[in-house]
């Protein structure tokens, strides 16, 4: 099992943040506005939190301005649709997991190598959050979310599969990533066991439970909307999802046991007009300042251990990141769903439809 970095405020004031804004800005230089200073950014949609928290700043710091665009979750086939057509929708993409990430570089020449080694931030992130073709600027927990005011509360995934001991409306991720782990899991894997996964194991187990599913959601927003609107008791989700609810007042909870832990980040698609440009708003997306306001506004963790020090004291708590949370997860192994993903994909589909 993977094991991530713990973080600590000590560590990161000793980092030396004191410079704060300063050393922020010192990067970024105001382009000439005879170029097109003007990216498309693919958004994972989580709230408002991409455009006051990347592209207003980003914008106000060096007049490039970034649009985001919503779509899909996991879109590697439209990202291979327009790098294969040279018909850019988007310039670059953001919340996307490693293991996508790693798929777009094995299945060809999809993405442009980042070639960040020169700017000073490219080294604070731990290189198990980086690769030649991908920066996480965000660790993202895909765990257990619970209605508080329903008749049970399942501890572990056991527990989940487990509907007459905790009875509830559920939800899975209709979308084999999270949820062959979870069914593995709930059938005995031992969290460090998990990969190289068994989907002969993990579709038997998903059979005990599939009557009992009342929806299979396809994205984030839906799993959160299902939470806000109380139309389930439990469900997996990312814990970014869940946590604004919670701090909305809604009667939620997060349960981080058995958590599935991945990198979120950013990607730059192959051949686009605007490759520098792209680079240039990745170092800024990667500095502490950044990382900590997008802590602050999801609860997601973050992978610059400066960050911490941008961090509320209230909501470093509730990061997967925190020891408090990352006692017992499994780290997503994305070299993994690089192989295995289109069988899973197309199994889960036919399986769904069965």
């Amino acid at each position: 099992m993977t094991t991530y970095p713990r973080f600590t405020r000590r560590a990161a004031l000793r980092g030396g943040m004191a410079a704060g804004t300063a050393l922020l800005m010192a990067p970024y230089v105001r382009p000439s506005y005879a170029q097109e200073n003007r990216l498309v950014c693919r958004d994972a949609g989580v709230g408002t939190t991409f455009q006051d928290i990347y592209a207003r700043p980003f914008y106000e710091a060096t007049g490039i301005e970034v649009v985001g665009v919503v779509s899909q979750t996991e879109p590697v086939g439209m990202i291979k649709q327009m790098v294969e057509t040279q018909t850019y929708t988007w310039d670059m993409a953001s919340g996307m997991s490693d293991a996508a990430a790693y798929q777009l570089v094995t299945d060809g020449e999809y993405l442009e190598t980042l070639d960040l080694s020169a700017v000073p931030v490219w080294a604070k992130v731990p290189d198990q959050f980086k690769t030649e073709h991908f920066a996480a600027s965000a660790v993202v927990a895909s765990c257990m979310a619970l209605n508080t005011e329903a008749a049970s509360r399942p501890g572990s995934w056991a527990d989940f599969w487990n509907v007459e001991a905790f009875p509830g409306r559920r939800a899975l991720r209709g979308f084999p990533l999270d949820t062959i782990e979870f069914a593995l899991i709930a059938d005995g894997v031992a969290p460090q066991d998990v990969y190289p996964c068994d989907l002969d194991r993990a579709f038997a187990s998903l059979d005990r439970i599939k009557d009992h599913i009342d929806v299979w959601w396809a994205n984030g927003a839906q799993s959160a909307q299902l939470l806000q609107n109380g139309e389930v008791d439990f469900l997996n989700t990312w814990n970014g999802r869940a946590q604004p609810l919670i701090d909305g007042g809604l009667p939620i909870a997060i349960n981080f046991n058995e958590s599935l832990w991945g990198g979120s980040g950013f990607i730059v698609l192959k051949g686009g007009p605007k490759v520098d440009l792209c680079r240039q708003f990745i170092a800024f997306c990667l500095e502490a300042q950044q990382q900590g306001a997008y802590s602050n506004a999801t609860g997601y963790g973050f992978t610059n251990p400066d960050a911490l020090a941008f961090v509320s004291e209230e909501v470093a708590p509730k990061l997967p990141t925190h020891p408090d949370n990352s006692t017992n997860y499994v780290a997503v192994d994305y070299r993994y769903w690089a192989a295995a993903r289109a069988e899973a994909v197309d199994r889960m589909n036919a399986w769904l439809l069965d």
